[in-house]
């Protein structure tokens, strides 16, 4: 987690908690173990993050997503 998501006593809980979920989904799709932003969401409500597929709501947020996952699984 990035210190700026666990530092800024400026975010609600529901915005640090967003900003967790986005961070960990960047990781997982960067990590070329998943093929699309939907295997993703679906390891983080495994995890435990039930509303990840809601965070995840966002067209743009999922290109760039699928994108990691395409860039990761092009170097396999």
């Amino acid at each position: 987690m990035s210190k700026s998501a666990n530092n800024d006593t400026r975010l609600t809980p529901w915005a640090l908690r967003r900003a967790q979920i986005i961070e960990r989904a960047r990781e997982l799709a960067k990590s070329g173990a998943y093929r699309s932003w939907e295997t993703v969401a679906l390891h983080l409500i495994a995890d435990g993050y039930e509303d990840a597929r809601d965070i995840l709501d966002d067209p743009v947020l999922r290109e760039e997503l699928d994108s990691y996952c395409g860039r990761e699984s092009d170097r396999a």
